[in-house]
């Protein structure tokens, strides 16, 4: 107006307000029709005066000239400029039709997708009778109203109709009513139906963000499998709220976590700790203890048993001082090897054994060749050597396996309770959020009953000292 037309665009719709207005009548007759000619150009597509202000005599002229519609509206200039944007930006806006169908459901828009036959149709239709509202079927023609926002409408020639394999097609609106459909609704959340597989793994807890991307814009999309016997309209119905709800700040998955979390540390207030001693940067863990007293004990009754076979408990001592590091080095190389895909990873925690990790298979056969030289060089029968050592072993192990409790190793496999355990033992057995089998103190009792019958039998006279040395091995 004030004649700088450098970045003017006439091809706009121009919006003339109480400012613009006034700024023209305060020009002489002349001057504002010199100016309006120069705004009003052929390709210029509408003028509207907002506020129901007066229409100058020239502008009416330099638009008759250029057959240049003028409009006139009551409603304030920036409130007008708002609402004329925003409509323009719907009606213009390039569409994206997808497969699917649209529904309205607790004021939310749910866009239902999936394979063709799946039943997307049905479950909308299930749906609408229980209250919620069609938007669009089959084709949903989808636009980004902003940056952030999609919005969904129905095809013209689907406008209110839904195909139902088998029954044909059907008005909703006609057999349900004006309150079953709806014209247009946002698009606030995806829904994506297919087959159940055994194979697939489905989100249980809800903190799987999928997204979908719909005109640059992206929305939550959730996966629900089908299956005979789900009453997928009831599923959609609760996602939504669900949905809702989380967008309102309550969210049911972040509450189990939070649930699970002081439940696992209530677990863990109730583990036993498995450092026995803190002696200043030293630390004795009970597994090492519990180790060390199975030795201890299984020298002691090695060494009562010796003179029975006329052997030297001298030697039974330094038969222990060379097998026993052999032994250990034994276990934990069997250990490492059979777990060789985590510690080529993890080299340096090879030689951490007091985290656990000895096998006492390979303890035995390390153990088993140091006593076959040994008991050679000595002149010593091996099978009166194994008859005094194998029983002690069996102690020994029953007592170690005890420091697999400490460390929490050595379980099976998940159960729904250990009740009819010690109330210790049962809290030390939650691992990873579940009871697991005591495999331990199974085979604990197994090597404490196993000794019980050995010497049983060799007080009895009745088996021979090589058959309760198999027996023990």
């Amino acid at each position: 107006m004030t004649g700088y037309f450098d970045y003017y665009t006439p091809e706009r719709i121009q919006l003339l307000g109480m400012k613009e207005w006034s700024y023209l009548v305060s020009m002489s007759s002349h001057n504002r029709y010199q100016v309006l000619k120069k705004m009003f150009l052929p390709e210029t597509p509408a003028v509207i005066v907002a506020r129901g202000l007066v229409v100058p005599e020239e502008m009416l002229r330099a638009a008759r000239e250029c057959k240049i519609a003028i409009l006139t509206s009551r409603t304030a200039t920036s409130r007008l400029s708002g609402e004329l944007s925003s409509y323009l930006d719907s009606r213009l806006a390039a569409r994206t039709s997808v497969h699917g169908v649209l529904m309205d459901i607790y004021g939310m828009g749910v866009l239902i997708q999936g394979d063709s036959g799946i039943g997307k149709s049905e479950t909308g239709l299930e749906l609408v009778k229980r209250g919620h509202r069609l938007v669009a079927d089959d084709r949903v023609d989808i636009f980004a109203k902003d940056e952030i926002t999609l919005w969904g409408e129905p095809a013209e020639i689907l406008r209110h109709l839904i195909e139902i394999r088998g029954v044909g097609i059907i008005d909703v609106m006609s057999l349900y009513g004006a309150s079953a459909v709806k014209d247009s609704s946002q698009v606030q959340l995806a829904v994506y139906l297919e087959n159940y597989d055994t194979h697939k793994t489905f989100d249980r807890l809800g903190n799987n963000a999928e997204e979908i991307e719909i005109s640059g814009v992206a929305i939550p999309r959730i996966r629900i499998p089908v299956k005979t016997g789900r009453n997928i309209s009831v599923v959609i119905e609760a996602a939504a709220m669900n949905y809702r709800a989380k967008e309102m700040g309550f969210d049911a998955t972040r509450l189990f976590e939070e649930r699970l979390t002081n439940l696992i540390a209530q677990t863990r207030c109730l583990m036993l700790d498995p450092i026995a001693i803190h002696l200043g940067p030293l630390a004795i863990r009970w597994y090492a203890l519990c180790i060390v007293t199975g030795l201890i004990l299984a020298v002691y009754l090695t060494m009562k048993e010796a003179p029975r076979k006329k052997i030297i408990p001298d030697d039974i001592l330094d038969f222990i001082l060379i097998a026993f590091p052999l032994a250990i080095l034994g276990a934990r190389l069997y250990y490492v090897i059979f777990r060789f895909d985590y510690y080529s990873q993890n080299l340096g925690e090879i030689f951490a054994i007091w985290n656990g990790g000895l096998a006492i298979y390979g303890g035995l056969i390390t153990g088993a060749l140091v006593l076959y030289i040994f008991a050679d060089r000595k002149l010593i029968n091996t099978w009166d050597f194994l008859d005094i050592a194998a029983p002690s072993v069996m102690i020994a192990q029953s007592l170690g396996r005890w420091g697999n409790f400490f460390n929490q190793e050595a379980y099976g496999a998940a159960v729904d309770n250990l009740d009819y355990l010690p109330g210790f033992i049962r809290d030390q057995m939650y691992i990873d959020g579940s009871y697991r089998q005591p495999t331990f103190l199974y085979e604990s009792l197994w090597n404490l009953l196993g000794f019980a019958l050995i010497l049983i039998f060799r007080r009895n006279g009745r088996v021979s000292d090589e058959v309760i040395s198999l027996l023990s091995i």
